[in-house]
């Protein structure tokens, strides 16, 4: 706590302004084919908000109400809604943030140039396009936010946050590296990985069956990171009872991939025990245990968890393995 205390008299944070971009960090972006779209009316106003983003910079304001919080999004000079839109979004959405602190430089202009009093070390830009947060630092300091689709080249080595993180964790975050000046760097969010395991995963050949030596490198899941892995569309399976042999010797096993919370249900209460009442990663992503890892965290922050909160169509007892 003392050495938090003197980062912030030697640095000013207790002075750290927070301005944070709009598009694609609390609004969720959204792609459209051609520019004419983004001047329609209804664009900027409907856009969707990230939620666990919104919430946390609500956090802040009411928990620190000395922070200076800023909103920062470049509009289209040139269009008869974009300013108008993006101000009702804000009353809508975050309306703790008051007309004084929304500022709104011209597309093309760079931002440092609006900001208050000009730019200050102590200050912090939240974004999600590393472009932004290059221009930003020196003097200032920028935080990137993960929002599911960027920072697929892995230009930033900063300050990175993952958006779908609960709101009080996200909050603290920011203010921890507002007012210590400790270095966070979260991985892309675990739907995003999924993404782009599947991309891989699809065009994979797929024979149904693994030899020893694969059965012997299977990446095993809990039911809890099974169930978890299912919502998320990792794709999961498990072995078949008997293997083939060749002589006396296992040659291969059959694999049945799992796609529902029931196929997961009926294999971990069924009769018996060993690796064929247990699911796995598929064999078929190359980075089978990577994905674990992220199922693992993900079911110890207790994101999403729901774990047999429905019922189920059967009672354990009467569940039976899946047939292979």
């Amino acid at each position: 706590m003392q050495k938090e205390k003197q980062f912030a008299e030697d640095n000013g944070a207790e002075d750290a302004r927070l301005l944070i971009d709009m598009d694609g960090t609390l609004a969720k972006f959204t792609p459209v084919e051609t520019l004419e779209l983004l001047y329609e009316e209804g664009y900027f106003r409907n856009l969707e908000p990230l939620q666990n983003v919104v919430d946390a910079i609500k956090e802040i304001i009411r928990t620190h109400p000395e922070k200076q919080i800023y909103v920062m999004s470049s509009v289209l000079s040139d269009s008869r809604y974009a300013l108008l839109e993006k101000n009702e979004w804000l009353d809508q959405y975050l309306p703790e943030v008051d007309l004084e602190h929304r500022i709104f430089p011209p597309c093309g202009e760079n931002k440092l140039d609006y900001v208050p009093g000009g730019i200050r070390g102590t200050d912090h830009l939240l974004d999600d396009y590393t472009h932004n947060l290059v221009l930003w630092e020196p003097p200032a300091k920028g935080i990137k936010l993960l929002n599911g689709i960027n920072h697929t080249k892995e230009s930033w080595s900063g300050n990175m946050l993952r958006y779908d993180k609960p709101p009080k964790e996200l909050a603290q975050n920011i203010v921890d590296i507002l007012e210590s000046g400790i270095t966070i760097k979260d991985g892309r969010p675990l739907h995003q990985h999924v993404m782009m395991a599947n991309q891989s995963y699809d065009q994979g050949v797929k024979t149904g069956y693994i030899s020893e030596e694969q059965k012997n490198q299977m990446v095993f899941l809990t039911e809890e990171q099974a169930e978890k892995a299912i919502r998320e569309g990792i794709h999961i399976c498990c072995l078949g009872e008997y293997p083939e042999y060749q002589g006396i010797h296992a040659e291969k096993y059959q694999t049945q991939e799992l796609g529902t919370r029931q196929d997961v249900a009926a294999l971990y209460h069924s009769s018996g025990s060993g690796i064929v009442h247990k699911a796995c990663v598929s064999p078929y992503y190359e980075n089978a245990a990577e994905l674990k890892e992220m199922l693992q965290k993900a079911c110890e922050r207790g994101e999403d968890k729901n774990k047999l909160k429905k019922d189920l169509s059967k009672k354990p007892q009467e569940i039976k393995s899946p047939k292979l």
